[in-house]
């Protein structure tokens, strides 16, 4: 008598834990099928190529709120073409450019304004090919060109987003190939052009400007 209780209690306790089990196996499916349907709302293609491939596609953060997502654009092959965050409808971040072989091409950064603050391009190679800085969305400051090798091709200072002050270009080879002053964009004083090998073959005397004092 007392072992066929024991069996009953035994029956019992494993039909519960069976029970307990399928309740939450059930719940785990729900949450999947929840989460995946979810993902699904917050994943919008606005734009596709004649023959149906994604070009544009909406990574929303949140379904609810429609001012705050990434913005992702692709190449006809199905390469990333260009990606960024926006918050509240304005870039932020980085925004990152790659070819159609997939390697990085430019890299732009972003204030939380919306404004931008640095771009850098890069060679197939990995090499920085341009870099410059902005300020209230104008370059401002040193901006330095490079070839692909790494050598310097042209440098100069921007203000307001105009050149100013000396510039210089450079061939691969490190001599100069040409440099003069700029003043906000115009050119000023005598520029100067050389060979490959730094021989002086060029010059002239561009416009005086008055500059203030």
């Amino acid at each position: 008598m007392a072992e066929q209780n024991i069996n009953d209690s035994l029956k019992n306790l494993i039909n519960k834990l069976m029970n307990t089990m399928k309740k939450l196996f059930l719940f785990a499916l729900l949450i999947t099928v929840f989460i995946s349907c979810n993902s699904k709302q917050k994943r919008n293609v606005a734009e596709r190529y004649a023959q149906g491939k994604e070009r544009v596609v909406i990574d929303y953060k949140n379904p609810a709120d429609s001012s705050t997502y990434t913005y992702n654009e692709y190449f006809e092959n199905g390469k990333l073409r260009t990606k960024v965050d926006f918050v509240k409808n304005i870039k932020t971040g980085e925004q990152k450019y790659y070819r159609q072989n997939g390697t990085l091409s430019a890299s732009i950064i972003y204030s939380e304004n919306g404004k931008c603050e640095y771009r850098k391009e890069i060679c197939e190679n990995g090499k920085i090919s341009f870099e410059g800085k902005f300020e209230d969305g104008l370059f401002q400051g040193k901006m330095t060109w490079y070839y692909c090798s790494g050598a310097i091709r042209k440098t100069g200072n921007k203000v307001d987003g105009k050149e100013n002050g000396h510039w210089v270009s450079y061939f691969e080879n490190g001599k100069i190939e040409e440099e003069g002053d700029y003043y906000y964009g115009i050119k000023t004083g005598i520029w100067k052009t050389f060979d490959s090998s730094g021989k002086l073959i060029h010059q002239e005397l561009q416009q005086k400007i008055r500059q203030p004092k």
